[in-house]
């Protein structure tokens, strides 16, 4: 049987495939540069006109004091009842500081933690989360035989100093490049002094990302150190603390811990086990020793008044929420990011009702929900403009770090985990509103990223990104 294949000639069309595959191979790169260019611009362009028409918007000249950021209800003198500024160097909310000498006063009378005194009796210093300043700076004062003023600027200053030493000293240790050196010196002092500048519990929320993240990226090529799951164990009691003090400040680093060390293809599964486990009991242990601290508060407060209701330790989320759609002006969430906006609202919906407390939260969450039904544009141009706030934030704190990785064909664990945590840093900015003092955990850890990211040890580290992970960025 004779075949009807004919010979095939090798070698003559070699030279011509070889140059079209090179031709495609650059059309593919330049696609895929282009590609992610528009990509850039449909994701940062779309929020603006919802942006630049809420910064359109003329404010209405009116006497009084602003009740909040973008707010254009005014109170009247009579109806603020706070005395004057707190006496500290750096910045600290009036009502923070009010519920501080309480509990400075409370806790010399009493000798129990968190315990306060309003003039005629003990009472919980604190009705949210945010109780580690009670707890810390009234210790720090009668230690130390310092005013509680003094005491509060030592808590503060001493914390971001301290973490911005530690971080530096961790990028130090981890970075190659002498010049990136430098560049992290300069990020971090200044960021460090704009943090001051704002001031308050707010600064911890950047102090641990500086603290912790930069340690977790120096022991990443260190994996069979011993200090590495005491030093997980560590990092895990950080992130308790900061909760303490600041609530859910520590979240943003918690994940990001997490994503690095699931993804990294370097780590054995025990490995991975021991240092997630090392990293959650450092965590709970704070829990647990916060906890012991709220219910020996209880206990007390029991003694001492029979009709004594311990109050809810979270977060009003659903006012948070709910003033947070005062953002972008409507008639239906008027005055701006105002809480007096939100008592309003639950007094005429429940009169009588306690501030703050689940059944407050419970009446602003079904109000949210049936604004968006009636009206969903108002979440969305709220959402649009601050996505917009949010996004030039995030270009100038990476600058040309995160243009290098948008860039970049290389797929790194690295970039999940710091994705994740500026991703978390940012809810703050979408529930509340995108002001600075709100995000400074996920500027931070964008400020760190961009550092990092040049870093040549950066790109290496991709190479033991799991298979599945790579996907189409790796060639």
């Amino acid at each position: 049987m004779v075949s009807d294949r004919r010979p095939v000639r090798r070698g003559g069309n070699k030279a011509p495939l070889l140059e079209i595959k090179q031709l495609m191979d650059a059309l593919v790169v330049r696609l895929l540069r282009v590609g992610r260019l528009s990509l850039l611009f449909v994701v940062f362009a779309v929020p603006f006109p919802a942006l630049c028409a809420h910064a359109a918007q003329p404010v209405r000249p009116s006497r009084g004091t602003p009740c909040g950021h973008f707010s254009s209800y005014f109170l009247q003198p009579e109806e603020i009842s706070y005395p004057e500024p707190p006496p500290t160097r750096l910045t600290l909310m009036t009502p923070r500081w009010l519920a501080l000498q309480m509990s400075a006063t409370g806790y010399q009378k009493s000798g129990i933690h968190l315990v306060g005194w309003d003039g005629s009796g003990f009472v919980p210093t604190e009705v949210n989360d945010d109780s580690g300043l009670d707890y810390f700076v009234p210790i720090l004062s009668s230690t130390l035989h310092l005013t509680l003023a003094q005491a509060f600027d030592l808590f503060i200053a001493g914390t971001m100093t301290l973490c911005c030493a530690a971080g530096l000293v961790g990028l130090f240790l981890g970075l190659k490049s002498r010049w990136l050196k430098i560049w992290a010196l300069v990020e971090v002092l200044s960021l460090g002094a704009l943090w001051m500048w704002v001031g308050d519990v707010y600064v911890v929320q950047s102090a641990v990302v500086l603290l912790v993240i930069p340690w977790v990226l120096f022991f990443l090529n260190r994996e069979h150190s011993r200090w590495h799951v005491l030093f997980f164990l560590a990092a895990g009691v950080a992130l308790g603390l900061a909760n303490f003090v600041r609530a859910q400040a520590g979240l943003p680093v918690l994940l990001f811990a997490i994503c690095v060390v699931l993804l990294n293809g370097k780590y054995a599964a025990k490995r991975k086990v021991a240092l997630l486990t090392a990293l959650i009991v450092g965590t709970a242990a704070v829990v647990l020793f916060s906890r012991h601290a709220f219910t020996v508060r209880d206990a007390y407060l029991r003694e001492q008044r029979r009709d004594y209701v311990p109050a809810s330790r979270q977060h009003p989320l659903w006012h948070t929420v709910y003033i947070g759609l005062g953002f972008i002006s409507t008639p239906y969430v008027a005055g701006g990011y105002c809480d007096q906006v939100g008592f309003s609202e639950a007094q005429t919906i429940s009169p009588g009702i306690r501030l703050f407390s689940p059944d407050y939260d419970h009446v602003l969450k079904s109000e949210v929900y049936n604004l968006t039904k009636a009206h969903p544009y108002v979440l969305l141009t709220n959402l649009a403009a601050k996505l917009g706030v949010l996004q030039m934030m995030a270009l100038f704190a990476g600058n040309i770090g995160l243009l290098a990785a948008f860039l970049s064909r290389k797929l790194s664990f690295l970039d999940a985990g710091f994705f994740a945590a500026a991703a978390c840093g940012a809810i703050p900015g979408l529930l509340a509103i995108p002001v600075p003092k709100y995000l400074e955990g996920g500027i931070t850890v964008i400020v760190l990223y961009g550092v990092v990211r040049l870093d040549p040890s950066f790109e290496e580290n991709s190479a033991s990104v799991p298979q599945w992970l790579r996907g189409w960025a790796a060639k």
